[in-house]
């Protein structure tokens, strides 16, 4: 079972690399979220480390990229895995007999076992199920399946991903200028703050708490995927190396659910352990 966490930049890399199997890499060609990261240095500390390296192509493809997608891909299809959601990037891995080396994570897609099991007949590497059922669900069709998981169990959960600019289209309409980070969404009838971001990618909002399942038995889970964003590094930091200390049996699951709660970060279980429900209106 491997700990893989996001990476945005150098900085961040060599802070946490050692409490790491692996970390995902976000550059600006092809991943949804992304700062000023050096794949090639990344790749090249990683490798020093004898830690695994993931890309992340996550973002949508578009008909003019996929000529640049496929030649991405081709660069570093001997270092690297693919982090994908889109079909695309599949079709191009199974030209080159490449599948073994995609971790394919549609976002919602995935949510039974038949789903789970169709996806697994292409022998990816692994396979991410959605993260709006319960977990108990995602276990149980692993169990059922025997495929290996993708699953984020920690950090702010992505929640609504749009390729318009709804930050720009909402300042033209409203006449106001916005800060460039750090922003957050609120409905009215709501107390809770979602992150949202836009780029040059489109517009993204993250559920207003963090989820934490590090606390769980997460045996069935092939790579246990943190998510950095919207966490102060150093805080960051302190989770991983809990986390670190807890698989390696150095301190106990009272004393990192302690140390956990001391850092008085906002978590929530979300759907972690219940179905959501339609509810009809009623007239």
């Amino acid at each position: 079972m491997q700990t893989i966490a996001s990476v945005y930049n150098l900085k961040q890399l060599n802070k946490w690399v050692d409490y790491l199997d692996g970390a995902i890499l976000n550059f600006k060609a092809f991943s949804l979220i992304y700062d000023e990261l050096d794949i090639d240095k990344a790749i090249m500390i990683l490798k020093n480390k004898n830690k695994g390296i993931i890309l992340a192509i996550n973002k949508m493809i578009y008909p003019n990229e996929i000529e640049a997608l496929e030649q991405f891909i081709l660069k570093y299809k001997d270092d690297a895995i693919f982090l994908v959601t889109d079909l695309a990037c599949v079709y191009i891995a199974k030209k080159y007999n490449i599948l073994d080396k995609i971790i394919y994570d549609p976002q919602t897609m995935i949510t039974n076992y038949l789903d789970l099991q169709a996806f697994n007949s292409y022998n990816f590497k692994a396979i991410g199920m959605s993260l709006e059922i319960p977990f108990n669900d995602v276990c149980h069709s692993q169990e059922l399946v025997n495929a290996p998981l993708f699953y984020q169990v920690f950090g702010y959960r992505l929640m609504f991903y749009s390729k318009r600019k709804l930050l720009t289209l909402y300042e033209q309409k409203a006449n106001i200028k916005a800060h460039s980070h750090n922003l957050f969404i609120k409905e009215s009838t709501r107390n809770d703050y979602f992150p949202i971001i836009e780029n040059k990618n489109g517009t993204m909002i993250y559920r207003g708490y963090l989820i934490n399942l590090l606390n769980q038995d997460l045996k069935n889970i092939n790579y246990q995927y943190l998510e950095s964003l919207y966490i102060d590094d150093i805080v960051f930091g302190k989770i991983l190396k809990l986390f670190f200390n807890l698989k390696n049996k150095e301190i106990s699951l009272d004393e990192f659910n302690s140390n956990l709660n001391d850092l008085n970060l906002n978590i929530e279980d979300g759907f972690t352990y219940k179905d959501s429900v339609y509810q009809k209106e009623l007239f």
